[in-house]
């Protein structure tokens, strides 16, 4: 795929984890492209309420920003835990697109070569306060970003209200209006609303809304913060209202949500 100027990398999130509950059940959805394996144990995952699929050791699960996961946490026979490794990538091309906005990755893949665990596991050593690590976890993150690339297909963009997209990633935090969506974008507000819900199947604000949710879900995940901090950083300045809204999604309060991923 031919772009314009360039690939950044702007977050890696990457880490290991336990859970002690069969059949544990997590629904969530985050804002980054995610990959997880499981080293010990067996996925069962849906995503936006389409069929579930089984996720062997030796194979991952790909889930494109924003998709809702309900991702069932399932022990082999015998054993008393299941064992994982994940990383988050959130990566911009053109500082319009993510990734996920330019490819279909399939839902899971087969990691026959062992290349995908292999770098997983090498961005899970990298230190995040030493300038050479930090270096080497991005050199690696575009190699995973490369061969992810390789199972994916291209897929349209989605030209005219993707400044709006983008525009809602970098400033969902603060208050946001149809007016301001439709500046950047160079349209009438009732024209990108027209064009929005019919390339996104959904209006800018309910979409604001969805990526605040799944930053919070994110933050839970890879944070040590407090409810009130999270809310306030994804632009919930209410806590209570964070808190219903959260639940609603993920069928989990905030703190359950947090207590269940540590």
């Amino acid at each position: 795929m031919v772009i314009d100027g360039k690939i950044s990398m702007e977050h890696i999130f990457s880490g290991k984890d336990c859970f002690t509950q069969n059949k544990l059940k997590i629904i969530k959805s985050l804002p980054y492209l995610s990959l997880a394996m499981p080293e010990k144990g067996f996925y069962t995952v849906s995503f936006d309420g389409g069929p579930y699929i089984d996720v062997p050791v030796g194979s991952a699960f790909i889930a494109p920003a924003g998709i809702s996961q309900t991702i069932i946490h399932n022990f082999s026979e015998g054993d008393h835990d299941m064992q994982i490794k994940w990383v988050f990538l959130d990566t911009w091309v053109d500082n319009v697109y993510r990734l996920d906005d330019l490819y279909h990755f399939p839902a899971s893949i087969i990691d026959t070569s062992g290349q995908l665990s292999d770098l997983i596991d090498q961005i899970n050593t990298c230190q995040d306060n030493l300038i050479e690590t930090i270096c080497r976890k991005n050199i690696l993150a575009f190699q995973l970003v490369s061969l992810l690339i390789s199972y994916a297909a291209p897929k349209p963009k989605y030209d005219d209200i993707s400044p709006a997209i983008a525009y809602i990633c970098s400033h969902y935090h603060e208050k946001i209006t149809i007016e301001q969506l439709a500046d950047v974008c160079g349209l009438s507000p009732s024209c990108l609303l027209r064009r929005f819900k019919e390339n996104m199947k959904t209006t800018p604000i309910a979409y604001l809304m969805e990526y605040r949710l799944s930053v919070a879900s994110a933050l839970l995940h890879t944070e040590k913060l407090t409810i009130g901090e999270v809310a306030e950083q994804t632009g919930f300045y209410d806590q209570f209202y964070f808190s219903r809204c959260f639940k609603k999604k993920y069928q989990l309060s905030p703190v359950q949500y947090q207590q269940k991923m540590r």
